[in-house]
């Protein structure tokens, strides 16, 4: 392996883990807080898990592409698919805290 590709490794690690760790904690507040909504009847959890998974499915095929395309020796392309896992949860962890501060 060239000495170059490890850094690619790292950041491919580093920002899929990141991107994870940011889209998982607003997401998982978000299905706790719409559990114990009684408000309306089943709608808000539904839309929650809705969320979710969609969310989750972007960033597990971002992950899988950016995997492919390094093991293609693409590095750039791996770099950038990486990089929008990280912006992926970057959003919506900002856009979680905004919601929960103009809710209360």
């Amino acid at each position: 392996m060239a000495y170059h590709r490890i850094f690619v490794v790292i950041w491919l690690i580093l920002s899929q883990l990141g991107g994870a760790v940011l889209a998982l904690v607003p997401l998982l507040l978000a299905g706790v807080f719409s559990m114990f909504m009684v408000l309306g009847a089943l709608e808000p959890f539904f839309l929650t898990i809705a969320l979710i998974c969609g969310v989750m499915f972007a960033l597990f095929s971002l992950t899988v592409a950016s995997w492919v395309a390094f093991f293609r020796k693409k590095d750039k392309v791996a770099s950038i698919l990486s990089g929008f896992c990280l912006l992926i949860g970057t959003t919506l962890h900002i856009t979680m805290q905004y919601l929960f501060k103009s809710s209360s």
